[in-house]
């Protein structure tokens, strides 16, 4: 048998090299690290740690390591923005906008909080992502920070507004209880304004059955005949198929005018920051959330299907003025 082994040796001698060199190594780190436990106290190890995880600081890892250290691995600020996003930012997709938070955070040098694993990221979560080319006047965001530069939301706010544009910029802020939910998870429905541009009108030109003159028609009429059908059937897609579904019990309010639709929902809109025009526009409350997400596209499909006419590409706009969450105990809240 040794003459066996000998004979394999022989035959691999740079083998046995690399063999002895990997275990010389391992005794030689044995005994390094031995030596440095025995001579070294604890105050001296804590200082080394610290400067290993200053090191880390431009990652934004560094604080956040202490508090963990210190406060236990769960231990976090949950907090819930919103925002408004207007004017061209509305042609940037969702994952952009997400990074301009994170940016935007890192400007500010916001001590937020980062994910555990082996590509930590900042831990942050959109209540819906909106769709491209739309604007809206409610939006949130939940962000988790180690601690906060202020205890006065309106102050943290404004410092925040400083690193970001006029276009997507932050209106409120509050702190949640730490087993709170998300925003995604809580959402239950959303408020939609949908204009539409003067010349792609196309009821102010459309014939009645009749042949009578152009223009006796009004979006309410037409509007009004739509939705007192028994079923509104559109196809929607999703990744993997398409189906039929019946979108009109998800569809909670409508009105015409601002003050009706207040009216309606017993809510108070909020401040609009862009200009729309106040003319024929259509105000709908549409069922959202991860289970059902009714988008106001699916709602003007199925009016176009209805009175037989095309909206032209780019001719409406639509802008989300409010989201409505439920709380904890399944109430409904804004």
């Amino acid at each position: 048998m040794w003459n066996k082994i000998v004979k394999f040796f022989k035959k691999y001698d740079a083998l046995l090299v690399i063999l002895i060199g990997v275990l010389l190594i391992i005794y030689l780190f044995k005994k390094l690290i031995a030596a440095v436990i025995e001579n070294v106290n604890a105050t001296t190890c804590f200082l080394l740690f610290q400067k290993i995880t200053n090191g880390l600081v431009k990652y934004g890892w560094s604080r956040q390591i202490w508090f963990r250290c210190l406060h236990g691995m769960e231990a976090g600020m949950k907090t819930r923005f919103r925002f408004t996003k207007t004017g061209s930012i509305k042609f940037i997709g969702h994952l952009d906008c997400m990074r301009f938070f994170q940016k935007a955070l890192r400007r500010a040098k916001m001590d937020v909080a980062y994910s555990q694993g082996f590509n930590p990221h900042q831990i942050m979560s959109f209540a819906s992502p909106l769709s491209v080319g739309l604007t809206s006047d409610g939006e949130y965001i939940d962000i988790e920070f180690v601690s906060l530069p202020s205890e006065d939301p309106n102050e943290i706010v404004n410092y925040l507004n400083t690193c970001m544009t006029d276009e997507l910029f932050v209106t409120e802020m509050k702190v949640l209880p730490d087993k709170s939910k998300t925003s995604m998870a809580l959402l239950h429905a959303c408020d939609y304004m949908i204009t539409v541009k003067k010349e792609d009108r196309f009821w102010k030109n459309m014939e009645n059955e009749g042949g009578g003159a152009a223009g006796e028609f009004s979006l309410p009429e037409m509007f009004e005949a739509f939705m007192q059908q028994p079923q509104i059937i559109i196809l929607k897609k999703t990744k993997k198929s398409e189906k039929e579904m019946d979108i009109k019990p998800y569809i909670q309010q409508y009105a015409f005018t601002r003050e009706t639709f207040e009216e309606k929902t017993g809510e108070a809109l909020p401040e609009l920051h862009n200009e729309f025009d106040s003319e024929d526009c259509l105000f709908l409350q549409l069922t959202s959330g991860s289970s059902i997400n009714i988008k106001p596209e699916h709602v003007l499909q199925a009016f176009e299907h209805y009175v037989q006419a095309q909206f032209r590409p780019y001719s409406y706009q639509i802008h989300r003025l409010q989201m409505y969450f439920m709380d904890e105990e399944g109430a409904a809240s804004e």
